[in-house]
């Protein structure tokens, strides 16, 4: 039972032991964009709204596309962003309406 006890407490510090940064992405636009880390979707981003996510310190590649809302094409935004441990980086994305 101590050792369970303790293995619990180890990987409770642990995880706040570990590096981590943040990306914030505002959709500036009124208009939905797909938003994509790296490749990996994440999900469609609102007008106006903001989504947020902890990452490892590193290099991140930021793609957004609209989803409605355009004539003929949709817009692309893409981003890229630098994060090291304990940093916070803001990416826009669309135009203001």
């Amino acid at each position: 039972m101590r050792k369970g006890a303790l293995d619990i407490i180890y990987n409770f510090f642990k995880e706040y032991d570990r590096e981590v940064a943040t990306i914030k992405i505002v959709n500036k636009s009124s208009n939905p964009y797909q938003i994509s880390i790296n490749g990996d979707v994440i999900g469609n981003l609102g007008g106006g709204r903001t989504y947020e996510k902890e990452v490892e310190p590193g290099y991140y590649h930021i793609k957004a596309v609209q989803v409605s809302g355009y004539m003929f094409s949709p817009t692309v935004n893409n981003r890229d962003v630098n994060v090291a441990n304990g940093d916070s980086k803001t990416v826009y994305v669309g135009f203001e309406d």
